[in-house]
C-alpha cells in the first residue's frame, strides 16, 4: 500500500472490509432491475457503512468513542448478513456465490471482534 494512505487504511480489518464491499458490489450486479433501489441498494449501503464506521472510529480519541463506532460497524455487518440470506432465499445468489459472501463476512466479523477487543483491553 502506498504512502498517501491514512492510518485507518493500514488496518487489516479495514482492508478486509474493503474487499468485502467490492465483493458485494460484484455479487449484486446480477440482481434484477427491480432491486435497483431495494435489496441491491441496501446491501451496498450497509457494506459501505461498515467501512466508513471503522474509518470514522479510528480518528476518535477515546476508546469509548472508538468502540461505539465499531459497534455500529458490527450492526451494519449483521444487516449485510441478513440481507445476504435474503438474496440466497430469493435465488438472486447461487450457493457458490453465497459461500464466497459468507466466507468473507466471517473473516470480517472475526477481525472486527478482535479489533474491538484489543481496544477494550487497552483500557
Amino acid at each position: 500500500m502506498s504512502n498517501w494512505q491514512s492510518g485507518y487504511q493500514k488496518l487489516i480489518v479495514w482492508q478486509e472490509v474493503r474487499k468485502f464491499v467490492t465483493l458485494i458490489y460484484k455479487l449484486t450486479e446480477c440482481f434484477p432491475q427491480s432491486e435497483e433501489f431495494g435489496l441491491k441498494s441496501q446491501l451496498r449501503r450497509a457494506a459501505v457503512s461498515i467501512l466508513a464506521n471503522i474509518a470514522e472510529g479510528w480518528l476518535r480519541k477515546s476508546s469509548k468513542d472508538k468502540i461505539r463506532f465499531l459497534e455500529i460497524a458490527q450492526g451494519s455487518l449483521l444487516e449485510v448478513e441478513t440481507e445476504g440470506l435474503v438474496a440466497l432465499d430469493v435465488h438472486y445468489w447461487t450457493e457458490v456465490q453465497f459461500q464466497k459472501f459468507n466466507d468473507q463476512k466471517s473473516r470480517v466479523s472475526f477481525l472486527l471482534f478482535r479489533y474491538k477487543s484489543k481496544i477494550e483491553e487497552s483500557n
